[in-house]
């Protein structure tokens, strides 16, 4: 494909490309974002990158971070924010106002949606083709490290009619980030270890200290992707490279509400050592640097017991094979 490399807005065709969900599996649509992401001119563009600090612009990057808050500014903004976010990236405005507006309504929008959110579950047995049903009661129990709630629901029968009223206790924690860290040239990876009080049974001989892979909860305003590279480095020490969506799953379903985004990423394996952790979180984590195999020889013994460890171990060894091709 002939690209003219005098054309000054290749760098918004691609962000476009991503941000109107078109077919990045499309020779055409491919070679137009790899060129206009890989000849970024446009100072707005590349403050919004910035703010991420990528370390491998992919179209999966741009569609967790940027494309929302582009977006935001069109859904949910005034006609002036709209008119002002047009002119930075014009550069008829200031960068940092640009930047401000897509904040702003990035949050709105967060609001509109937990507003209508809410109003939709206060209406929902108005409705008769709703297959969940509706939570027609919810009560914060309490509140503290995570959240306990006690919910009512009803909801439709397969047999044809609904359920009568379901009491249950919610253990909400939110979503979180687990990252198999990956070295292909040593075939090993990196495992973190730390105490676990869920696992703590006194009439058990089992320890508490967990090998475990690297994660984090996703706080508000953040996105998984951001979560997986900045506890990298804060767990292990580690810069994550090739950073890559396996699968997102529920957490036990019937009584916690989290989501785990589990991502793998190529890393030096030599880099990750010592002791990490945060002081104030009073976290305390040893780094392992663990051969492919034993990794998963000690989740078939049982000793790596974990549900996102196990999760992870078992897509690497399934897929192990592609990712050292792929990263040769």
């Amino acid at each position: 494909m002939d690209i003219d490399i005098k054309n000054q807005y290749y760098d918004m065709v691609a962000i476009s490309l991503v941000t109107d969900m078109c077919n990045m599996t499309s020779l055409e649509n491919h070679a137009l974002f790899k060129y206009g992401i890989n000849n970024i001119t446009n100072p707005m563009i590349k403050a919004m990158i910035e703010e991420y600090s990528f370390r491998d612009i992919s179209p999966y990057n741009i569609a967790w971070s940027i494309s929302p808050k582009i977006n935001s500014v069109f859904r949910a903004g005034t006609l002036e924010d709209k008119n002002n976010f047009f002119y930075c990236f014009v550069e008829e405005r200031p960068i940092f106002q640009g930047l401000d507006i897509c904040e702003f309504c990035h949050k709105n929008q967060r609001k509109i949606v937990n507003t209508l959110t809410k109003e939709l579950n206060s209406n929902l047995e108005k409705y008769d083709n709703v297959i969940i049903g509706f939570a027609f009661n919810e009560e914060t129990v309490y509140k503290g490290f995570f959240t306990l709630k006690k919910v009512q629901f009803k909801h439709k029968l397969f047999a044809g009619g609904e359920s009568g009223v379901v009491t249950r206790e919610l253990l909400v924690k939110g979503a979180a980030s687990a990252v198999i860290a990956y070295d292909p040239e040593e075939d090993a990876v990196v495992l973190v270890e730390q105490v676990r009080i869920g696992a703590y049974q006194p009439e058990s001989a089992r320890s508490p200290w967990l090998l475990e892979l690297i994660a984090g909860m996703v706080e508000e305003g953040e996105q998984p992707e951001e979560v997986a590279l900045r506890e990298s480095e804060e767990e292990a020490g580690v810069s994550v490279q090739n950073l890559t969506h396996c699968l997102s799953v529920w957490d036990s379903p019937g009584g916690v509400v989290e989501r785990i985004h589990l991502f793998v990423g190529r890393v030096d394996s030599s880099q990750a050592k010592g002791l990490h952790g945060l002081a104030e979180e009073n976290e305390d984590i040893r780094v392992h640097v663990v051969k492919r195999e034993q990794a998963y020889q000690w989740m078939c013994d049982g000793k790596i017991d974990n549900g996102i460890a196990v999760m992870g171990l078992q897509w690497l060894q399934l897929n192990y094979a592609q990712l050292q091709q792929r990263w040769q």
